[in-house]
């Protein structure tokens, strides 16, 4: 899923934090700062990994359509990675290790069926914390109004 920095929240207060927010952060209350601020608001992040986990679905799809097309014009594999570059910057593998895009060169369809594994399982546990927000929302007693006695 890349090494971006990035963090969420999951239902039952959860955080996780990957290796790319720790590698970039420039000091402990930086990261203190960004779990304070999922716990302010965990369906907000929610839906970031909601989105983030379709695009990596979508991206994935459409690599396989893209090399599929290009092997079957005869493009040699030296240069696919170029080629997906070229076509757009999230079809490459610019931002994934190395030895991911060695991978990926010698099986896409099984690193992209992983990479799509990963990507659907973020999604349910984003999906579980949106519902889980919005079944607190409808359960919890509304508070009173400043009127009422």
């Amino acid at each position: 899923m890349g090494s971006a920095a990035n963090a969420s929240s999951w239902p039952g207060g959860y955080i996780s934090i990957n290796a790319g927010l720790l590698l970039t952060a420039e000091s402990e209350s930086e990261l203190a700062a960004v779990v304070a601020h999922l716990g302010e608001r965990p369906d907000a992040s929610c839906y970031g990994a909601l989105i983030e986990a379709l695009t990596g679905i979508w991206n994935a799809a459409v690599r396989s359509a893209v090399v599929a097309r290009l092997r079957a014009a005869g493009l040699p594999p030296d240069d696919l990675l170029l080629r997906l570059q070229s076509l757009s910057p999230t079809l490459g593998l610019q931002s994934e290790s190395r030895e991911w895009a060695r991978q990926w060169m010698a099986d896409p369809t099984a690193q992209d069926a992983q990479l799509v594994q990963q990507c659907l399982v973020r999604l349910l546990l984003a999906l579980r914390g949106l519902a889980e927000a919005r079944a607190q929302a409808l359960t919890e007693p509304e508070a009173p109004s400043r009127g009422a006695r």
